[in-house]
């Protein structure tokens, strides 16, 4: 079996863990929607553009990221949704490289364009076993996609700047460590930022990408009070990785 695959299972298992324990506010009709039409999209767009050497994989982690991340009160907007993410991989390319990251366009479009539509970051709340559980999860996927040293880094400018905060502000070490058993975080760090498609292909690069993500998102999270805004920091910053991988693979 292979490790995209290995991946899509454990975000289902996570997917049926927060229905079953965390009581998620999605239907299974919508995650059954959203499971045809992510993949009937990726299969329309292989027969159109006679693809060869593309599958299934992808379309199946992204049906499963705007499950765990996106919610409606419509039952169609996630199929359209997933339609859209999924053609944006096709259609918005650089270098033969898509820019956006099928699931956080996915957000961004439910969360600013479509009615009723929000992204529930909030709904892992805070508890250290779930935490764990899902830093777990998330460390073995990293590790397998070899992509750890951008998780890390990330987190540990993030997490940086989150205790500079609260030593700035003289408040108790508990509220920073409340702040790091945060599943939204866990999953933003191992599951979004680290996809292999859409962040710069240089190591040092990935390193200096991840780091302007974790400032961003920090400035518009604590100064500017914007929900979601690491998704938000990610959506924007993701125009600059064309640039990056043309600095840097320019010096290899």
């Amino acid at each position: 079996m292979s490790f995209r695959i290995q991946q899509f299972f454990l975000m289902l298992a996570l997917l049926v863990l927060g229905i079953g324990f965390r009581d998620f506010p999605i239907y299974g009709v919508q995650i059954l929607l959203t499971v045809l039409s992510v993949n009937l999209t990726q299969a329309f767009w292989i027969y159109k553009l006679n693809l060869k050497q593309v599958g299934f994989e992808n379309s199946l982690i992204t049906s499963m990221g705007l499950s765990l991340l996106l919610r409606s009160e419509h039952f169609w907007v996630h199929p359209l949704i997933g339609f859209l993410a999924i053609s944006s991989k096709f259609l918005i390319r650089i270098r033969e490289k898509h820019i956006f990251n099928p699931a956080m366009l996915g957000v961004v479009l439910g969360i600013y364009i479509f009615p009723n539509t929000w992204c529930s970051s909030g709904q892992w709340g805070h508890g250290l076993f779930l935490t764990l559980l899902l830093f777990g999860f998330g460390l073995w996927v990293s590790f397998k996609a070899r992509m750890f040293v951008m998780s890390f880094s990330f987190l540990l400018v993030y997490c940086g700047l989150l205790l500079f905060r609260v030593l700035h502000y003289g408040y108790s070490l508990s509220v920073f460590f409340h702040s790091l058993q945060n599943g939204a975080l866990i999953l933003f760090s191992f599951f979004m930022i680290t996809d292999p498609k859409t962040c710069p292909n240089n190591t040092v690069a990935k390193l200096f990408h991840s780091f302007l993500v974790a400032c961003l998102g920090y400035i518009l999270g604590f100064h500017f009070f914007i929900p979601n805004s690491l998704i938000i920091a990610l959506f924007l910053l993701c125009f600059l990785v064309p640039l990056w991988d043309l600095l840097w693979d320019s010096h290899q």
